[in-house]
């Protein structure tokens, strides 16, 4: 390190430029702790000095990124909670029919929504209460629906008009987000292919193909109750 002379002639070391104490990755860490906590005991239980400690920093450290605890949840919240990538993984939607066009969308949703299931919680809990966080809860949920819409409009196949391919986008969304927030599990993309069906043969105006597994299923069960009738 340089040194320079100081006004006796001796010479001193300069000054290191000063940054925050453990700040390497510390403002990841900070709000991986607050998503984790603030989603496990809720945002009012949750002190800043849990979230330090859980993330391996000095106290003041959380203060030093977030002026306060609230800002801290909200950058949680809008860095989070869902980050628009329909488009860009869905590319070339055109090029598909409508059914792989909404089994891709809901297995990119899947990995999505599953990365931030914490901070949808924390958004969708506290949102009842905070008209900040409800708005923020409107935004995410007409951010996704809107992807979908458009990428549904960009398939030849869909007969769908614009306010039928909106509901469409509604309601392959919102049975996401439910299913992220209520099972244990989160989201399952192939627990969605049912619904995949069903809503490409409306955007399309075809019935919906039956699954070949619940058809055999259903045939089993009817020559179980025949052969039960038939023995009676």
């Amino acid at each position: 390190m340089a040194e320079v002379p100081t006004p006796t002639g001796a010479p001193r070391r300069r000054a290191a430029r000063r940054r925050a104490p453990g700040a390497e990755g510390a403002r990841e860490r900070i709000m991986d702790a607050a998503q984790r906590l603030f989603a496990e005991r809720g945002y009012d239980a949750t002190s800043t000095a849990k979230i330090a400690a859980a993330a391996d920093v000095p106290s003041g450290l959380v203060f030093y990124y977030f002026a306060t605890k609230r800002d801290l949840l909200m950058a949680v919240i809008r860095e989070r909670a869902y980050r628009g990538t329909l488009p860009r993984v869905v590319t070339g939607a055109g090029d598909d029919g409508v059914e792989e066009v909404l089994r891709r969308a809901v297995t990119e949703l899947a990995e999505v929504f599953g990365r931030s299931r914490n901070s949808q919680m924390i958004l969708f809990r506290e949102a009842h209460v905070d008209p900040e966080l409800r708005e923020l809860a409107a935004r995410l949920v007409a951010s996704s629906t809107g992807d979908l819409a458009d990428l549904l409009a960009a398939v030849p196949e869909v007969e769908a008009d614009a306010d039928g391919r909106a509901a469409v986008a509604r309601l392959l969304i919102s049975g996401l987000l439910m299913d992220n927030f209520l099972r244990p599990d989160g989201v399952d993309a192939a627990r969605s292919e049912p619904a995949v069906r069903l809503l490409a043969g409306a955007l399309t105006g075809r019935a919906a193909r039956p699954d070949p597994a619940t058809e055999t299923g259903r045939t089993e069960r009817r020559r179980a109750q025949d052969s039960s009738g038939e023995e009676r």
